[in-house]
């Protein structure tokens, strides 16, 4: 966490961000872009287990990032599925929604 300069609270730091269909070529540069920003954690919309998007949380956990949960094993390969990284220990909870 990043101290905030107007007080003594802790910053947390999130990065939320669509890579595009798992970031392609774009990969090694959405990695860069993400590491140099030093969030404490990352959420990635259309994450993929391609070898891009592999590409992308490796670089993460190289930065620290290394607490990750992918949803690419509950879709189908190649379709569109959700990383979370973080500096600190992810836990999944099971939500019930009731309308």
């Amino acid at each position: 966490m990043h101290q905030n300069p107007a007080n003594s609270n802790p910053l947390f730091r999130l990065i939320a961000w669509n890579i595009r269909a798992g970031g392609g070529r774009r990969a090694e540069h959405i990695a860069q872009a993400l590491a140099a920003r030093k969030a404490d954690a990352v959420i990635l919309s259309e994450f993929r287990s391609t070898s891009a998007s592999q590409l992308i949380a490796q670089r993460l956990a190289e930065h620290g990032l290394d607490q990750q949960y992918a949803t690419t094993s509950e879709v189908p390969p190649g379709r569109n599925a959700l990383l979370i990284a973080a500096r600190s220990p992810v836990q999944k909870v099971a939500l019930q929604y009731k309308p």
